[in-house]
């Protein structure tokens, strides 16, 4: 019993925030996970489309406890994303990804962002009146 006691208090933590686009098949996750406590974060972007695609990016992001992540959208389906200078540009329609070697000149209007507050990550809508709609779970594991 001691030794079950010692093995959870060295579990780490996991935490996920998502955005649907009205429809809950359509939308953006991000899931941040850690293997052990103190350890680093492995952060990773789930892109959904179903019935027709659902597809998971990691993301080369802080492996910190901090992480913040700017959601765009320059048109309906079509989300452009910035996590620390990088920029990325991912869709709905077939759950495309891809990494932008500059920033983009016009990335849409700021529709809101990941962010971790108080331990927690969610997603956080500049607007509260946006049709989308958001939502936070954590799980944690060990000794929170």
């Amino acid at each position: 019993m001691l030794c079950s006691a010692a093995l959870l208090g060295a579990c780490g933590d996991s935490q996920l925030a998502f955005v649907t686009e009205g429809d809950p098949g359509q939308s953006l996750s991000v899931i941040r996970e850690q293997a052990y406590l103190a350890g680093p974060w492995q952060t990773t972007l789930i892109v959904a489309g179903t019935p027709r695609c659902q597809r998971r990016y990691p993301l080369p992001a802080k492996t910190t406890s901090q992480f913040a992540m700017d959601v765009h959208r320059p048109q309906p389906g079509v989300f452009i994303l910035k996590a620390d200078n990088n920029w990325y540009v991912t869709e709905l329609q077939d759950c495309g990804f891809q990494a932008y070697k500059a920033p983009p000149p016009a990335p849409g209007e700021l529709a809101g962002r990941f962010e971790v507050s108080d331990g927690d990550l969610r997603y956080v809508p500049t607007s509260p009146a946006r049709s989308a709609t958001s939502g936070t779970s954590g799980s944690r594991a060990g000794g929170r």
